[in-house]
């Protein structure tokens, strides 16, 4: 595990992570929440950074082939012009089990995202609640995203529920190794469960 992983999984196992997560899902949990994780995740890093450490991140640097975005990126000042390239993802169940997310993976990790670079890490929060108690919160207050629409408990024509799908996306790619999952429970503003599935760039 190189050390820029090592960083982010220790921060993503941490209990101050997890109160991240749930002061977003209280705060904005009518919206997808990917840019407000990226945000916080640099935010930690920049902020646990001592005057010894030699390493920053960045959102949306550097800018990736015709245009693309790159999420996130921690920069060694000592190797400026190799950051460290993360790809963050936030899916729910019906996104793996209706869309061939194996494309999504291949497109943002296996082939190259920036000038001479490929994506080092990806990193997906997959997020499940139950319905009832998300539609019992939205109701209240009159939300009407409906996203637990994209909850699903279906199978594939093989089976397979959401999870057996993407882990068998992760094993069709031989660039990479996955990380053990991590999970954070929250309940606020009602019970919620993210999952965090580390997929690291293996070292030539």
């Amino acid at each position: 595990m190189r050390k820029q992983t090592s960083l982010l999984y220790s921060l993503f196992q941490s209990s101050e992570f997890e109160t991240i997560l749930e002061n977003i899902n209280n705060n904005y949990p009518n919206l997808k929440q990917e840019l407000f994780i990226r945000n916080a995740i640099l935010e930690s890093i920049n902020l646990k950074k001592t005057t010894s450490d030699s390493y920053r991140a960045f959102a949306e640097h550097p800018r990736g082939i015709k245009g693309s975005r790159i999420d996130l990126s921690i920069v060694d000042s000592d190797k400026p012009s190799m950051p460290f390239l993360v790809e963050l993802k936030y899916q729910y169940p019906y996104d793996i089990i209706t869309f061939d997310y194996s494309k999504t993976i291949e497109r943002d990790f296996v082939h190259q995202k920036a000038k001479e670079k490929k994506t080092d890490l990806f990193v997906l929060f997959m997020v499940l609640w139950e319905p009832i108690d998300k539609n019992q919160f939205d109701n209240y207050w009159h939300i009407d995203s409906n996203l637990s629409r994209y909850q699903t408990k279906r199978h594939d024509k093989n089976g397979r529920d959401w999870e057996q799908i993407l882990l068998d996306n992760f094993k069709s790619i031989n660039e990479g190794v996955l990380l053990p999952k991590i999970t954070h429970k929250i309940s606020k503003p009602y019970s919620v469960e993210y999952n965090i599935y580390i997929f690291e760039r293996l070292e030539k």
